[in-house]
């Protein structure tokens, strides 16, 4: 079967324009509870991990986005950039080479462990960023749910109104 190329139509507007085929849906979809405000950083995070569960977890609460069961990955997400972070740190005061001498006393010049580190961490990121849409790219595959935006004015002239 060919890949279509461009952007995937969402179900509900091939509802709307009648091109929905029913067997290519579940009877009954999976739809996860959305979280019901915004969760404070876990305590065993950093000041970095909790800096970027802040960031993160408000913009995707603020955009309909943020559901429980998403809580664990995004403290996955947080806990590698703090990793990340911390090798970079040893990167740029230990340098990325590092003097080792074998058990026969020779010495030689290696790549540093955080080098490893700081990839690994980066594999993590890069692999979540995508799955939440945390990159420009994966941003343009997500339809944003509507977020009804609070009018309490509009809500009284409305009610005042009688609509």
């Amino acid at each position: 079967m060919a890949k279509t190329k461009g952007k995937k139509i969402p179900n509900e507007i091939k509802k709307l324009q009648g091109t929905l085929e029913k067997s290519r849906v579940p009877d009954n979809p999976f739809v996860p509870d959305m979280f019901d405000g915004c969760p404070s950083a876990p305590d065993d995070l950093g000041d970095v991990g909790s800096l970027i569960w802040e960031g993160t977890v408000k913009e995707l609460f603020e955009k309909g986005m943020l559901y429980n069961i998403d809580i664990p990955m995004i403290k996955i997400y947080c806990q590698e950039y703090e990793n990340y972070q911390e090798a970079e740190n040893e990167l740029k005061a230990q340098g990325r080479v590092v003097k080792q001498t074998n058990t026969k006393g020779a010495t030689n010049y290696v790549p540093s462990p955080w080098l490893t580190v700081k990839t690994k961490s980066w594999e993590v990121i890069k692999t979540l960023s995508l799955q939440f849409g945390l990159t420009p790219v994966s941003r343009n595959k997500i339809d944003i749910p509507e977020v009804k935006k609070e009018d309490p004015i509009g809500d009284l002239l409305r009610r005042k109104n009688g609509h």
